[in-house]
């Protein structure tokens, strides 16, 4: 069965299970490193973005997590196995990223066989905001995780200047939204 590393709203398992259809136990999302990338701020997508200040919903361009190669770095995340069908549902919710062939390390043994979404070097993005719902949602995931592994999952991250937005967002595409458990407004 395929193994995906997940770096980004993929370690919060509520958020994976929305796109899997299936629960997942914190023993099923195995830590993992993935060496020779750090993660970026660097993956666009448009949304609608939803603020408390004035309820309305208006499009936006946010950015996502992304992997950019760094040689001599290593980036923290987890290993979850899926099957075909699962697969299909990620390439859906990963709109816009490549699935990538990697190897990562899972503890002391050899490297483990896995993708990676990552978006094309010529695609990155630095413009866009960051969006605070997901990177509280990831936030929350990283304290049911080993303190080691919390402590180097945002030092594992390129920073960014960009502003960082309160709201509820969804995505432009529908197929997307669904794949990702989000509801439209």
């Amino acid at each position: 069965m395929p193994i995906i590393f997940g770096y980004g709203s993929l370690i919060n398992p509520r958020s994976a299970e929305k796109t899997l259809g299936r629960s997942l136990c914190r023993h099923q999302m195995g830590c993992a490193t993935l060496d020779g990338y750090l993660r970026s701020w660097t993956a666009p997508d448009n949304v609608k973005l939803q603020t408390s200040v004035d309820a309305q919903v208006q499009p936006c361009e946010a950015l996502f997590l992304d992997l950019t190669a760094h040689r001599g770095k290593s980036c923290r995340g987890v290993a979850i196995e899926v099957c075909e069908r699962e697969l299909r549902m990620l390439d859906t919710r990963e709109q816009g990223y490549e699935r990538c062939a990697i190897e990562l390390q899972c503890g002391t043994g050899d490297p483990l066989a896995a993708y990676a979404y990552i978006i094309p070097e010529a695609e990155k993005i630095h413009r866009g905001v960051i969006l605070a719902r997901y990177k509280q949602m990831i936030d929350e995931a990283l304290q049911d995780y080993p303190s080691d592994f919390a402590q180097r999952f945002w030092q594992d991250t390129l920073p960014a200047a960009n502003p960082v937005i309160e709201g509820e967002y969804v995505f432009m595409h529908r197929a997307q939204n669904k794949a990702a458990g989000r509801r439209l407004y």
